[in-house]
């Protein structure tokens, strides 16, 4: 898991967290909604949308 994916656990609706990039850029992301899904016993991992959300 990435240290984003990694950031992401556990955090509630609204949460916001910052990192640094490599090219010393601030980056900001905010969680929009949480959902819980299994498939067949399985979770299903998170993924970008096209405005950068994560769901």
């Amino acid at each position: 898991m990435t240290p984003i994916g990694v950031a992401l656990l556990g955090l509630a609706e609204g949460a916001s967290f910052h990192w640094d990039t490599r090219d010393d850029q601030r980056r900001t992301l905010t969680v929009i909604r949480v959902e819980q899904r299994r498939s067949r016993g399985r979770m299903i991992a998170c993924r970008p949308c096209a405005n950068g959300a994560i769901r």
